[in-house]
């Protein structure tokens, strides 16, 4: 696979415009759309919150949409070799231990208007087994090896072009506005174990995970009652940052939440 270089990341703001469509600013390059005569995906990774607005939505990897399949079909329509969402679908089987992070798989469209009702992938086998998309936009696949080994293509009612494959993890709603840094930290490692064997899968080297981005509700605040009492205010763009510190893992002081976050991301 050739592969789409990551823009690097100064300031954590970049973090959430990274990966929004059509976003020609963004730090990450916009990804080409290829010729589908050609068997091809470029990649590319983009972090975002895990929340439901459309500024910010969650830590994804895309990879996009527009290869080959089959003469039967029309040659306008974008295609997904099911043996490529297999390979993640069995790193998602790998990660089932880790109990702060979900993984999921989603398909996205870069064309505006267009919602996640308006997609269904066909499976070529001639059976007529359809996919429909969750409201925010992922997809439920079942693990086929049978579908992998026979080259079966899933095969969308959408232009060539016009979509991408989300590979997401996202953090597990905290629910307690009282935590300790050890228990919070540990979701930054489980973030850099399930990035490792993405970048694994990928043939790409593993990032490094220094910490925690954590969004929180205007107004929000983290207080950190570490023997050097710390309020934690966010950013223009309403991000603390939280970088891995081993004295206070040691410690492991108490973090009170002003109010529930509304999303939290690995910080590189």
């Amino acid at each position: 696979q050739r592969r789409h270089p990551r823009g690097g990341h100064r300031d954590p703001a970049e973090l959430i415009r990274s990966v929004l469509v059509n976003n020609r600013n963004a730090g990450v390059p916009r990804a080409p759309r290829f010729p589908v005569a050609k068997r091809r995906a470029m990649t590319y990774i983009g972090y975002m919150p895990n929340t439901t607005s459309a500024r910010a939505r969650r830590f994804a990897f895309c990879l996009v949409l527009g290869l080959l399949a089959p003469h039967s079909y029309a040659q306008d329509s974008a295609r997904l070799p099911y043996d490529v969402a297999y390979r993640f679908l069995q790193l998602f089987e790998t990660l089932e231990h880790l109990e702060r992070i979900t993984p999921s798989m989603a398909i996205a469209s870069t064309q505006p208007g267009v919602t996640p009702a308006d997609i269904e992938l066909t499976l070529d086998d001639g059976s007529g087994t359809t996919f429909r998309l969750e409201k925010n936009g992922s997809i439920d696949l079942p693990s086929n090896p049978s579908w992998a080994d026979s080259g079966a293509t899933l095969v969308s009612n959408q232009p060539k072009g016009t979509m991408r494959l989300e590979i997401e993890f996202k953090a597990v709603p905290i629910t307690s506005r009282q935590t300790t840094y050890s228990n919070l930290m540990a979701l930054a490692s489980e973030f850099g174990e399930a990035m490792a064997a993405l970048a694994e899968l990928q043939g790409n080297s593993p990032p490094t995970v220094n910490g925690l981005t954590i969004q929180m509700p205007p107004g929000g605040t983290i207080e950190l009652l570490a023997k050097r009492k710390q309020t934690l205010e966010p950013n223009s763009a309403g991000l603390v940052v939280m970088k891995t510190d081993q004295r206070l893992l040691k410690e492991n002081p108490e973090i009170i939440f002003s109010e529930l976050p509304l999303g939290i991301l690995p910080l590189q």
